[in-house]
């Protein structure tokens, strides 16, 4: 298309020429419609040149077809593990019996099987309620449960297959794991810029970034700075139940659930499960001390996913508070006398109006399903 708008370019050049030349000829009529017709092919020529680029401009929706517009190639390699059929929730038991409950947790195995099974369509399978009355050998009571009471909190079976990840060295990886994403400065927190070093402000700078291989959302490319950011890949909370005086001044339990960031860490000499987070003094700090215990739930959801198991995905994980290993901080961030991340706290002994921070420390007792 460029060559032919370069003839058409040519051609009314040659014309002009023609009519500056020498010549005895006054009309110039004919020459002048042809200069005129060919200026508008040229202008037509020249806005589908611009439609186009901007039509192959649309075309662009990830960061490493960015780079590859402007001449720099990489592919995009997810930094975060993927969920293996072997760390489903009965993938890392200590037992090697599969347990089934129920056709939604039949289904998270076997569904391709028993789709394809002339028995099964005969059955008409889709009406059961679950798979005991033709296979009583493979399904088993939650009494049988690895779990025991523990869990079963939604009553529902389909946690119970591939939703659930109860293998400790991948939830770690899961819970650790980072979306890397672009963020503009001024949008940004000046207190913790010094964690997020890459810097990139052209797009031909974050093309050329250390973790480019690594990012998947465009690069707002508008000449304003931008810092390479890690959001988490599910969300995380913490249920904890703290005790307070009601108006007649009886001693009552008041459940509590918050959403903070924490981790899962593995001692790769111990085996030893550990999670922590720093939040200011609040209802969660002040119930993980006193009452000793929390659960933690990571959860991953999928709005794309129809099946329920494939939909929502993740861990609850029951700890019991380290008091050595938290400590309790003044607004200055200094542990508070006995207080420290080296020293026992006595939850009896404890003035809440002195602390502003609690560095929170659990001991992992149980990873379990989210159901």
């Amino acid at each position: 298309m460029m060559n032919k708008k370069l003839l058409v370019t040519a051609l009314a050049a040659s014309i002009t020429l023609g009519l500056a030349g020498c010549s005895d000829d006054t009309d110039t009529s004919g020459l002048e419609q042809q200069i005129a017709d060919l200026t508008a092919q040229n202008d037509e020529l020249t806005q589908e040149t611009v439609a186009l680029a901007a039509k192959a401009e649309s075309y662009i929706s990830t960061f490493q077809q960015q780079c590859d517009n402007i001449g720099i190639k990489f592919d995009y390699v997810d930094p975060n593990a993927s969920a293996p059929a072997q760390f489903a929730a009965y993938g890392a038991l200590a037992s090697s019996e599969t347990v089934h409950m129920g056709i939604d947790a039949c289904l998270s195995c076997h569904q391709g099987k028993i789709e394809a099974d002339p028995k099964h369509q005969v059955r008409n399978w889709k009406d059961d309620k679950d798979c005991q009355s033709c296979h009583p050998a493979q399904v088993t009571n939650k009494a049988e449960s690895p779990w025991g009471d523990i869990t079963f909190a939604s009553g529902a079976n389909y946690f119970y297959g591939t939703a659930s990840y109860s293998d400790p060295q991948f939830l770690s990886q899961r819970m650790n794991g980072k979306t890397k994403i672009w963020v503009e400065l001024e949008n940004m927190d000046p207190n913790y810029l010094d964690y997020y070093p890459e810097a990139a402000t052209t797009l031909e700078e974050a093309c050329n970034s250390p973790s480019r291989e690594n990012i998947h959302t465009m690069f707002p490319d508008n000449g304003k700075e931008h810092r390479v950011y890690g959001n988490s890949l599910g969300v995380k909370t913490i249920a904890t139940v703290r005790e307070e005086k009601d108006a007649e001044g009886n001693i009552v339990q008041r459940p509590n659930i918050a959403v903070f960031g924490f981790g899962l860490d593995i001692d790769k000499d111990t085996g030893k499960q550990t999670s922590g987070m720093t939040i200011s003094n609040n209802n969660t700090c002040q119930a993980a001390v006193m009452q000793g215990e929390a659960v933690l739930e990571y959860y991953e959801y999928d709005s794309l996913e129809q099946v329920k198991f494939e939909r929502n995905k993740g861990a609850r994980i029951l700890v019991k508070t380290d008091l050595v290993g938290t400590s309790l901080r003044n607004a200055f961030f200094q542990p508070l006398e006995g207080m420290d991340d080296q020293t026992a706290i006595d939850p009896a002994t404890v003035n809440w109006d002195d602390v502003a921070w609690c560095s929170l420390k659990f001991d992992v007792d149980q990873i379990v399903p989210l159901g």
